[in-house]
């Protein structure tokens, strides 16, 4: 009876078992999926620019005074998929290159003076120069270029520090991150015939 008893227990556990639903492994998304996502957050992007070729931080959580950097790191997404979404994406990066060039004061710098301005600075160079890079007999690009260039090398800490910070903070403060975004728009500046970069 108790062999009885225990295989029907146990056959009753394997029926039950395998009754439950397995849970589904998500599938990691194809290329289509990804153009399409892509695509979608391009139009979105659009959709939010300004008609001032901004995009308006302050919509959207942030502070006016990072109008600067948000709008860069909108327009590098349109420079680094320049064939996703429709072909009519053209006019928002040339009015968001527009409206960064506006931004840029005699010194060379890209957005208002504050505390975090190297981060405005670095991506809107960042961007400027993704631009450049497929219209280099754009004088009006190159020349906006070479003059946040110039800033930016000239923003650089000591010798000794070599790094870039909070500006409220003076040249000798150093930034893990605001150092990235200058870097990263040295070497492309660099990769892209800018010269004075490099040790002599």
């Amino acid at each position: 009876i108790r062999a009885a008893v225990l295989a029907f227990v146990v056959g009753l556990g394997a029926v039950i078992f395998s009754s439950i639903r397995k849970p589904e492994v998500a599938q990691a998304p194809g290329p289509a999926d990804k153009s399409a996502a892509v695509a979608q957050a391009l139009r979105w992007l659009k959709s939010a620019q300004e008609q001032s070729g901004e995009w308006d931080a302050s919509k959207w959580g942030a502070r006016k005074e990072h109008n600067v950097g948000v709008s860069a790191l909108a327009l590098m997404a349109f420079t680094q998929n320049n064939k996703a979404g429709d072909p009519g994406n053209a006019p928002v990066v040339s009015k968001g290159i527009d409206y960064l060039v506006s931004r840029q004061n005699a010194d060379g710098m890209f957005g208002p003076s504050c505390s975090a301005s190297l981060y405005n600075h670095g991506m809107a160079t960042l961007a400027l120069l993704e631009r450049y890079s497929a219209d280099r007999k754009n004088e009006k690009l190159r020349g906006a270029a070479e003059r946040a260039i110039k800033f930016t090398l000239g923003s650089q800490g000591r010798q000794d520090v070599s790094s870039w910070g909070y500006l409220s903070a003076g040249v000798d403060s150093a930034n893990s991150s605001a150092t990235v975004w200058q870097l990263q728009s040295l070497l492309l500046a660099d990769s892209r015939g800018f010269e004075g970069l490099k040790p002599g």
